[in-house]
């Protein structure tokens, strides 16, 4: 090996280390914006649904920024926020219903600029992701449920955790928030 090859990956090997051993936060939005940003995103894809029969419960997961090799640190300040909206049971036990369902929202998410994946070998899942390829911000598992994240970690933002209203007629007896965070103030 040569010197610069050498160099290089040491540089590659140094990168990497670093890469683990700090966290990924982004700075710009806190966890409270975050679940606003997913919140929107599902507004606006049921939207453009036609005959959108509603989503069976709603659930909020707040989680530890965890980094590190193993993650095994906790980035203080920070969290990742995780939005999923369940559909309704009967949805799953017709399989043409939840794949017409699928087909169509592959169509919403790619009229609103989103590129659009699906997983051919298992679930047959799709997930949109930005254009600009930086983060995935939403998944539909047919006939099962949206997934939404506003990708990595957040700041956790001064005062109350505000919960917008439940979309899709969700009642209150299936809206949970589940809080493994440093976030005070939240039932679990």
């Amino acid at each position: 090996m040569t010197r610069t090859s050498l160099a290089a990956l040491a540089s590659a090997a140094l990168f990497a280390l670093t890469a683990c051993s700090s966290p990924k936060i982004n700075e710009d939005m806190t966890d409270v914006e975050a679940l606003a940003a997913e919140e929107a995103f599902v507004a606006d894809t049921i939207a453009e649904l036609g005959d959108f029969s509603g989503f069976e419960g709603r659930v909020i997961e707040l989680r530890e920024c965890l980094y590190g090799m193993n993650e095994d640190q906790v980035a203080e300040g920070a969290a990742k926020v995780r939005l999923t909206y369940s559909l309704p049971e009967a949805l799953a036990e017709d399989p043409a219903a939840a794949e017409a369902l699928a087909a169509e929202v592959e169509a919403v998410w790619k009229a609103q600029g989103y590129e659009v994946e699906r997983e051919l070998a298992g679930d047959g899942s799709l997930w949109a992701v930005k254009a600009d390829g930086e983060e995935v911000l939403g998944w539909y598992y047919p006939g099962s449920r949206f997934e939404v994240s506003a990708g990595g970690c957040v700041l956790i933002a001064d005062g109350d955790f505000v919960v917008p209203e439940a979309l899709g007629g969700v009642t209150a007896e299936n809206d949970d928030i589940e809080n493994h965070s440093p976030r005070t103030g939240l039932e679990d």
